[in-house]
């Protein structure tokens, strides 16, 4: 258990859910001249869902690098969502509470 949530994979509708929100999500935030310089993508690993920015690194960009956006943890029991946004570089607290609500009302 870490902070009172079981880690238990996601349901399996549950995690096409997930990607399907967090992929329309990234399209609608970033623009698509941008694209090619940053990308958002998430990694799933049990119950927990981590948002991940990407970039060139400004000294080689030829190698890129990642940053923690925000992390998700869902409770199978409840079948809520607990977010916690980390460093808010392209998410905003509002907006991802607003993503939390969606997935929640959906899934």
């Amino acid at each position: 258990m870490t902070g009172g949530i079981a880690q238990v994979a996601l349901p399996v509708l549950t995690r096409q859910l997930v990607d399907r929100k967090l992929v329309a999500f990234y399209e609608r935030r970033l623009p698509p001249h941008v694209r090619g310089e940053i990308q958002l993508l998430h990694t799933v690993r049990g119950n927990t869902v981590t948002m991940i920015e990407a970039r060139p690194y400004f000294r080689n960009p030829s190698e890129w690098t990642q940053s923690r956006m925000a992390q998700f943890r869902y409770d199978s029991e409840t079948r809520n969502w607990k977010a916690m946004v980390d460093m808010g570089l392209l998410v905003s607290a509002g907006s991802t509470n607003k993503l939390v609500c969606r997935m929640k009302e959906t899934g």
